[in-house]
C-alpha cells in the first residue's frame, strides 16, 4: 500500500525561504482550526445536514483531501495574504468539504459518534498486455 501521507511535505517557497507551518501537522490544522471554523449543522437521522465521521483519519480519502487543505491554507496564507483565505474557502475547502461529505462521499456512512469502516472500490487486477501499454514510474 502506498503512503497515504507522502504528498504531505510543505515545499520550498519560490524566494529560497522554508515555509514555517502555523499546524504542527494534520491532526493539529484538523482539531485546532478546521472543525473550529467550519460551522455546518450535522446530519441527525433523517434530518438534513452534514455528514460527518469524527474519525476522520480512518478514511485514506479524507486524509488526503484533508491534507490538501492543510497545505494549501499554509501556502495561502503567506503567498496571497491579501486575497489567500479568500481563495482557500472558494477554491480549496467548499469543493473538498462537498466531496467529502456527499452522499456517496467517504463520510456517507458515518455519523458523528458511530463511525463505518471505509470501503475500497472494487478492481480487477489489469491485464499483462495492457499494463506494457501504460506509463511506468
Amino acid at each position: 500500500m502506498a503512503d497515504i501521507t507522502s504528498a504531505f511535505r510543505l515545499a520550498e517557497r519560490p524566494d529560497g525561504m522554508t515555509l514555517t507551518p502555523v499546524f504542527s501537522d494534520l491532526d493539529a490544522f484538523v482539531r485546532d482550526y478546521f472543525v473550529r471554523v467550519v460551522e455546518r449543522r450535522i446530519a441527525v437521522g433523517a434530518a438534513g445536514g452534514l455528514v460527518w465521521c469524527d474519525q476522520w483519519w480512518a478514511h485514506p480519502e479524507a486524509i488526503n483531501r484533508l491534507g490538501a487543505l492543510w497545505l494549501a491554507w499554509e501556502t495561502l496564507r503567506v503567498s496571497d495574504p491579501a486575497m489567500g483565505m479568500s481563495i482557500w474557502w472558494r477554491d480549496h475547502l467548499d469543493p473538498h468539504l462537498g466531496a467529502l461529505c456527499a452522499e456517496d462521499g467517504p463520510f456517507a456512512r458515518c455519523r458523528p459518534g458511530r463511525h463505518t469502516p471505509p470501503q475500497p472500490l472494487p478492481v480487477e487486477p489489469c491485464p499483462l498486455e495492457i499494463l506494457a501499454k501504460l506509463p511506468r514510474a
